[in-house]
């Protein structure tokens, strides 16, 4: 499995990387040698286990959000087949801001490029933008239980770097 590291130190699973590859040499694209598009950046629950006083909220998001992904993104194709502006936009953005929460920087970019066409009205642009997203959300629910079991083992230090802090 490719694992790069991001500025804080912490493991960052890309896109390339599946179950299959776990293991296996890192890739030599210089995109996967910087970590761009992290499937899932583990700083943002590191965040979140800081600020909720360890890592138990912050494993339970992640679950959560993956549970929810499948559904967030069907609301999102139906909003767009019905050209439904409002129910569109709210669709993304829920997406956006939960995979942003969770560290699934990929997800939250390509709706970030997806909202100004909803906003415009612009569905037929915004169907063709989805299917780089879809191909990006089924990436990441392939990839969930090995996210959530790196997201433990990372996580599960936490308590034994506190410790050790003063």
């Amino acid at each position: 499995m490719e694992t790069t590291l991001n500025i804080y130190g912490e493991q960052r699973l890309t896109a390339a990387e599946t179950p299959e590859t776990a293991g296996a040499e890192p890739a030599t694209s210089s995109a996967a040698a910087r970590g761009d598009n992290p499937i899932l950046d583990l700083q943002s629950l590191w965040d979140i286990a800081n600020d909720t006083g360890g890592p138990a909220l912050a494993l339970r998001f992640l679950s959560d959000f993956f549970s929810l992904q499948p559904v967030r993104l069907s609301r999102l194709l139906a909003a767009l087949d019905a050209e439904e502006p409002t129910a569109s936009v709210d669709a993304v953005l829920s997406l956006q801001s939960a995979s942003s929460m969770a560290g699934a920087t990929e997800i939250a970019e390509r709706c970030a490029r997806i909202l100004p066409l909803v906003v415009a009205r612009d569905f037929p642009r915004a169907r063709v933008q989805i299917a780089d997203l879809k191909r990006s959300v089924e990436a990441l629910m392939a990839a969930s239980p090995l996210l959530l079991a790196h997201a433990e083992a990372r996580l599960g230090t936490m308590g034994a770097v506190a410790a050790v802090s003063p």
